[in-house]
Formats: C-alpha cells, structure tokens, sequence
C-alpha cells in the first residue's frame, strides 16, 4: 500500500487490506461505494436500458477519537416510469465533517465523497435499439462517466469534476438535461416519454441527459465524482480506485454498449452500488470502516451522525 502525503494528509490504498493500529494512531481507514442509476422501463421487450454503477473509493482521513463526522449513503436512483418522468441518478455517498448533511451548503465539509451512476434514458421505439444505448454514466474517480446517448435526441450528461457539476445533455432547446451542482445530479430533459436520466450525486453531480424531441429513446445522465479531502483540510484525490461500469458493479450489457462489465472488486458486496438494469432501480451504496484489514462497521443506508471510537483508529 502507498500512502500519498500532500494537502489534508490523504492516504489512499493502492490494494485492499489494512493497516495496524499504535498508540498515536489518527486515521479512519474506509472503503466506498456509491450509489447506482435508475434503469430504464421496458416498453417492448429487451428495450430498457442500464443505469450507471456507482464509483469506489478506498481511502484514510484523519481523524481523532471523538470526532463527529456524518456517513451518508446515497439511495439507488429510481427506474422511469410515466408517473415518476425520467431514471434518477444514484445520490451522494460519502463522509462529511461534523453533524453535516449532504447539502450543497455543505460542500466544503465533504472529506470522501464517492459519485452516483447517471440514470439511463428512457426508451420507447425498438426499430432504433441497435443504435441508441441511452446508458447511465457511471459514477467516476475525479471525473464521473459520460451518460449514453439517445436517438434523435441530444447527447448524455457530463460527468461532475472536481470543480464543476456536469453539463446538461441537449442543444435544441427542447427537452435539455440540467447541468450538475455541487453534490447534486442534474434533473434529465422532459419531453413527453422519451426522457433524459438523472446525473448522479457526488463531489460535483453529473449532468442530465437529453428528452427526445420526436420518437426513440433519452440520452443517459452522466455519473458524479469522487473526492478525497482529509481533515480539517480539503484537496483533489492523489488516486481515487473505481469500480463503476469498468469492473462488475453494472448489470451485463448488451449491445451497443462501450462498458464492459468485468471482475468485481475482491470486497464487492453484492448489489451494492449496482446499475439498475431494465425496470429496475440501482442499488445504493455502502461504507465500509476497516480495522486491522476485517470490516468493523458498515453502513448501508440513510445518514448517521457518528463520535469515532478510539478503536477504529489505525495506521496506514
């Protein structure tokens, strides 16, 4: 393992495990997952459409016993349905300084936040299938993944960055996705059925995908960003380890698709962070706190505010 010295003390992992403990020991060893897009509905069968998986992040922070900190874990985004509009991207996952929500007015609090997958785009005509993937972006490292995009649509939402929430999908003026914001996913474009998904929640949220302005399928939103920050000070990740789309936390996707599925990370917990397959919504995400490389706490829903016991603290 490495540990990176810099600007907050950040250690990050190069490979799982742990580290041991001593009497000086003022670091919280975490792992990560972020929260997955919201599929898209079947309308005819096979026509649904993924959402993005969740980014990983495996990381120390500094920290002492009896510090307050916030884990929040972000809810999987949901499917689209008629009622509900577009697939919404995966939320913020991550821990945040004191009793602080995950809230745009808290962004400089943020010590690890891990990005959500972009909601996939809708999906209504299958004689265009073969060519519109309308995928969820997948929740990123310090950039979240490029959302698919749709037939006669614009295209996907931006990934969030370490400075900038994604760009909206869309050019036409008619059914454009909103950009990303400070740990919020942009809202995908709304033109009647054929909607944009959501950006998913991060560092900076990835922006909305694309409606479609005639007949076919949305274009996908794009996937948050990953932050590593220490505390009580705050920088850009020296490495940030993603899972994502890349290694195994998406569903298999068919053709047309650029992302391959792959092996899981060695410590995936089945489900977790996932995309939403077709009429399906993602998983949420999970937080990990490791001791002695054994889990000794895990978190896998909602937001809890949190005294660090001396035990948890350990060395790189």
């Amino acid at each position: 393992m490495t540990l990176f010295s810099g600007f907050g003390k950040v250690g990050v992992l190069s490979g799982a495990g742990g580290g041991g403990s001593s009497a000086a020991a003022t670091y919280v060893h975490i792992r990560a997952w972020g929260a997955g897009g919201g599929g898209s509905t079947s309308y005819t069968p096979g026509s649904g459409r993924a959402g993005g998986g969740g980014g990983y992040v495996e990381a120390y922070f500094n920290a002492s016993a009896g510090q307050v900190v916030s884990f929040i874990v972000g809810t999987g985004g949901l499917r689209d349905t008629p009622a509900s509009g577009d697939s919404t991207g995966g939320l913020f996952t991550g821990v945040l300084e004191g009793n602080s929500p995950a809230t745009p007015g808290n962004h400089s609090k943020i010590i690890i936040g891990v990005g959500g997958g972009g909601g996939a785009g809708s999906y209504s005509d299958p004689g265009i299938q073969p060519n519109t993937p309308g995928f969820g972006g997948q929740g990123g490292t310090a950039t979240g993944g490029l959302g698919g995009t749709g037939a006669n649509s614009g295209p996907g939402g931006g990934g969030g960055t370490q400075s900038a929430g994604g760009a909206g999908g869309g050019s036409d003026g008619d059914g454009d996705g909103a950009a990303g914001t400070t740990v919020t996913g942009g809202e995908g474009g709304h033109t009647g059925n054929q909607q944009g998904g959501g950006g998913g929640g991060g560092y900076y949220g990835g922006g909305g995908g694309s409606g479609d302005t005639t007949s076919g399928n949305g274009a996908g939103g794009g996937g948050g960003s990953s932050y590593i920050g220490g505390s009580p000070g705050h920088g850009v990740p020296t490495v940030v380890t993603n899972t994502g789309g890349a290694t195994g936390q998406n569903p298999a996707r068919p053709a047309p698709s650029t992302l391959s599925a792959g092996a899981p990370h060695p410590a995936y917990t089945a489900g977790k962070g996932i995309g939403g397959a077709q009429n399906a919504s993602g998983g949420a995400g999970r937080i990990e706190v490791i001791q002695g490389g054994s889990v000794e706490q895990t978190y896998n829903s909602s937001s809890v505010n949190v005294s660090i016991p001396a035990d948890w603290l350990t060395d790189p």
